[in-house]
């Protein structure tokens, strides 16, 4: 639920389910970011 958030505003009942894409896409880039750089955290 948190994620819808930091989503930019999109309507719910579109068509072509473009908010669920953006969703996706947005989960993608933040898991990515996080996998380069929890690292730097962790071997301290």
């Amino acid at each position: 639920m948190a994620i819808t958030k930091i989503l930019p505003p999109m309507s719910r009942f579109s068509q072509d389910n473009a908010r669920e894409v953006k969703k996706q896409a947005v989960l993608d880039r933040l898991r990515a970011f996080f996998e380069r750089f929890f690292g730097l955290l962790s071997d301290e």
